[in-house]
């Protein structure tokens, strides 16, 4: 279902985008924001005029509220993306998508599928969530098939309990038993205090 959000209610979200990445304590935004090219906020203490580009703006909102590991990992696939098609968003076509799909060959699939999805995710944003895309181009493009390691990666019953066998620090033993019968992470087991 397509969500339609109003005018005032992008602002808000283009407001509080500027007081989350706010640097100065004065940058209370209590006033007016036009959704161009030109934002300006005017607040307690001055009036700041931020350039963005519409890519760049859909970007920011796009980013909102993610984790700075993912941001920075977004935001340089956007970055190889739009430096690769050399459009804005609006202009890319299924063909640009294919493209640059196809000039992802060199990497691990891993890494294609991930850049992939990141830039299939802003089109899809931009599509369905704010409404400023009116066909999801990226949407057809289908994301490489990835091999499944993780049969590999686990241990039989055998060789968990010969490892038990052979720990001898009591310690180590009793994190080891917790990690494989709660099926723990190795970061869970890490913040344990």
């Amino acid at each position: 279902m397509r969500k339609h959000y109003t005018a005032a209610f992008k602002a808000q979200i283009v407001l509080d985008l500027l007081k989350e990445d706010a640097r100065e304590e004065t940058l209370s935004c209590i006033g007016v924001i036009r959704l161009s090219n030109e934002i300006t906020v005017s607040t307690a203490h001055k009036i700041e005029v931020v350039h963005q580009s519409p890519d760049e703006r859909i970007i920011q909102l796009w980013l909102h509220g993610r984790s700075k590991h993912t941001k920075r990992s977004y935001k340089a696939d956007a970055k190889r993306f739009f430096k690769f098609v050399n459009k804005s968003l609006d202009t890319v076509t299924i063909l640009d998508m294919q493209m640059f799909a196809d000039s992802l060959v060199e990497l691990a699939p891993a890494t294609q599928a991930r850049i992939l999805s990141s830039v299939k995710s802003l089109f899809a944003f931009a599509h369905k969530e704010i409404g400023v895309l009116s066909v999801n181009v990226a949407a057809p493009i289908k994301l490489p098939a990835q091999k499944n390691t993780l049969a590999e990666r686990i241990l039989s019953q055998k060789e968990v309990h010969r490892m038990l066998a052979l720990e001898t620090n009591t310690r180590n033993s009793i994190l080891l038993l917790l990690l494989y019968a709660g099926g723990l992470r190795v970061s869970e087991i890490c913040g344990l205090k």
